[in-house]
C-alpha cells in the first residue's frame, strides 16, 4: 500500500514537471525517482533480510523449544511412570504391612487375654491363698489365746484341790514364761491364790477399785512393774468393758504380758484391741507386737501373715512400715 502511495505520488509529480518544467529538470526528476526507488529497494531488501534472519532464528529458537519441551515431556512421562510403579509397589507393600500388622494384633490379642485370663486365676488363687493364711494366722492367734485360758484354768483348778507346792503350766510356745502359784490349805485363801496366778500380784499388794486405778496402772508400767500395772488394768477393763479407755486398757495389758515375757497371753490381749477396737490408732501398734510376739514365740510363718495383713490393711501407717522392713528381713 506504501509502494502503491509512493508510485502515485512520484507520477503526479512527473506530468505536473512535464508541464511546467524543462526538459532536463525532467531528467533530472526521473534520475532523482530512479534513486529514491533504488533507495526503496535497498531498504525494503535489507528489512527483508533482516525480517527473513530475525524468523529463521525465531524458527530455530521454536525448534530448540519444542525439542526441549518434547525432553521434558519425556522426562515427566518417564517419572510418572516411574512414580506410578512405585506407588503401586508401596501400596502391595502396605497392604502386605496391615495384613501382617493385623495378623499380628490377632495373635497378640489373643496372648494378651489368655495372660489376662491366668493372671486373673492366679489373682483369684493369690487372694484366696491370703485370706486362707489370714484365717490360719486368726486360728493361730485364737488357739493361742485358747492355751493361754487353759493355762490359767489348769492353774486354778490345781489351787481349788488344794495341792501344794509350785504348780507350773508350760505353754506350747518356747519362750513363753511359765506362772509360779504358791497354793495355801486354808480355805479362805484359796481365792486370794487363784488371783495372785491370774494376776501375777500379791495380796499385799492388792489395787484400788476406784476408777483411778487406770492411772495408777500406767504409773507401776512407767515403773517397769508390771505384774502390778497387768492387776489394776484387769480391774479397770472388768469395771469399765466399754468406756473410752477400753481399747487403751486392753493394749496395755497386752504389753504388761509382753514385756514379761508371756507372748502367748499377751497375743491374746492384742487380738482383743485388733478385733473390738478395729478403728482405733491402737489397732495397728496392736497387730505389730502380735507379729513379734510370734516371732519371739519362734512361729515365723504366722509371723509373716501378721505382718502382710498389717501392711495391706493399714497401709501408709508407721506400724506399716515397721512391718514391712521385719518382714523383709524374715524373707
Amino acid at each position: 500500500m506504501k509502494k502503491f502511495r509512493n508510485f502515485a505520488l512520484a507520477g503526479c509529480s512527473l506530468l505536473i514537471l512535464c508541464q511546467c518544467a524543462t526538459r532536463e529538470d525532467v531528467m533530472d526528476l526521473t534520475r532523482q525517482l530512479r534513486a529514491v526507488n533504488q533507495r526503496l529497494e535497498d531498504v525494503r531488501g535489507n528489512t527483508v533480510n533482516k525480517m527473513q534472519r530475525s524468523q529463521a532464528s525465531s524458527v530455530n529458537r521454536l525448534d530448540e523449544v519444542s525439542e526441549q519441551f518434547l525432553q521434558l515431556k519425556t522426562m515427566v512421562e518417564e517419572s510418572n511412570l516411574q512414580s506410578s510403579m512405585i506407588r503401586e509397589s508401596v501400596k502391595d507393600d502396605v497392604t502386605i504391612l496391615r495384613s501382617s500388622l493385623e495378623s499380628i494384633k490377632t495373635e497378640n490379642d489373643t496372648k494378651i487375654q489368655h495372660l489376662e485370663e491366668q493372671l486373673s486365676k492366679l489373682s483369684q488363687t493369690v487372694d484366696q491363698l491370703k485370706q486362707a493364711e489370714l484365717r490360719e494366722a486368726n486360728i493361730r492367734s485364737k488357739l493361742a489365746a485358747e492355751r493361754a485360758e487353759y493355762a490359767r484354768t489348769r492353774t486354778v483348778v490345781a489351787t481349788n484341790t488344794g495341792d501344794k507346792g509350785v504348780v507350773q503350766v508350760l505353754p506350747d510356745r518356747r519362750k513363753s514364761k511359765p506362772r509360779d502359784v504358791t497354793t495355801s490349805t486354808s480355805g479362805n485363801t484359796s481365792n486370794n491364790s487363784q488371783v495372785r496366778e491370774k494376776t501375777g500380784v500379791s495380796n499385799s499388794q492388792t489395787p484400788p477399785s476406784s476408777n483411778d486405778s487406770f492411772t495408777r496402772s500406767m504409773e507401776y508400767f512407767k515403773q517397769q512393774k508390771y505384774k502390778e500395772a497387768y492387776q489394776l488394768l484387769e480391774r479397770f477393763a472388768a469395771s469399765n468393758p466399754q468406756g473410752e479407755l477400753a481399747s487403751k486398757t486392753l493394749f496395755y495389758m497386752g504389753e504388761s504380758l509382753f514385756l514379761q515375757e508371756e507372748y502367748d497371753l499377751a497375743i491374746l490381749d492384742y487380738q482383743k484391741v485388733i478385733s473390738n477396737y478395729p478403728q482405733t490408732k491402737l489397732a495397728p501398734t496392736a497387730l505389730l507386737k502380735q507379729g513379734i510376739a510370734f516371732e519371739e514365740l519362734t512361729d515365723i510363718a504366722t509371723a509373716k501373715l501378721i505382718y502382710q495383713k498389717l501392711i495391706d490393711e493399714f497401709s501408709g501407717s508407721p506400724e506399716s512400715q515397721k512391718a514391712a522392713e521385719r518382714l523383709e528381713r524374715l524373707n
